[in-house]
């Protein structure tokens, strides 16, 4: 597979490639989600592509998520069923070993008919028919402006968070968020897959305001707003 790479060296002399992954038309048969579309290194080329997401306000992480285990244990479950109230992209089966190190890093695209929405990202490992919680991350959409940092913040996107700064959503246009995921290391192993979710909710972890009737959304992926996560690879094995 061809990647999109830019590079970075650590002062350990690890070289990391940031790459990216679109989110693609597809069916990949791997997930009975609301689209089961494909995650992959091509940059789209229709102009209009998008997928529809009705918000299931019951989707969730679990109830024993890393938010959750302060002073217990965190287990997730198979992420399957997460990922069947969600928007899921999806790789075909991997070639190679691919280690991701640092932050993942999401762009999404989107359009929606109200004020402000909030959005869980979920990046996964996928064997057969279990999808292995890996990390996330998570934004309201009011909160999407982006800042220089006042600090070293490892050249992550920064959101300052102040309230003088919260935009709503213009009703019908597109907007992108864009906002890094959890650290992780992680070997990917031949055979597997790669997987982002996207939802809008996480009901056992995070208060989200509910409207009725739940609202639609467009995920944009399409050539002019391309929605992608950018994974920082380790180069050269």
């Amino acid at each position: 597979m061809t990647f999109s790479t830019s590079r970075r060296v650590f002062p350990s002399a690890v070289a990391v490639e940031d790459t990216r992954f679109y989110f693609s038309e597809g069916k990949t048969g791997t997930v009975s989600s609301s689209n089961d579309g494909f995650l992959r290194p091509l940059r789209p080329e229709h102009k209009d592509a998008a997928d529809v997401y009705t918000v299931d306000y019951s989707a969730t992480s679990g109830k024993y998520s890393r938010w959750y285990a302060v002073n217990w244990p965190r287990d997730y479950p198979n992420m399957q069923a997460n990922d069947q109230k969600a928007l899921t992209y999806t790789t075909p089966p991997l070639d190679s070993d691919i280690v991701v190190t640092g932050h993942p890093i999401v762009h999404l695209w989107f359009a929606a008919g109200v004020a402000d929405i909030d959005f869980f990202v979920y990046l996964e490992a996928v064997e057969g028919d279990k999808s292995t919680y890996l990390t996330e991350g998570a934004l309201r959409a009011s909160h999407r402006v982006l800042r220089h940092a006042p600090y070293d913040n490892l050249l992550l996107p920064y959101h300052p968070h102040y309230k003088s700064e919260l935009i709503s959503i213009p009703a019908g246009e597109p907007v992108e968020l864009v906002f890094d995921l959890l650290p992780i290391a992680y070997q990917f192993r031949p055979g597997h897959r790669i997987r982002v979710s996207v939802t809008c909710a996480d009901a056992d972890n995070f208060e989200t305001p509910t409207l009725n009737p739940p609202p639609k959304i467009r995920l944009l992926r399409n050539s002019i707003h391309t929605s992608f996560i950018e994974l920082p690879i380790i180069s050269g094995r």
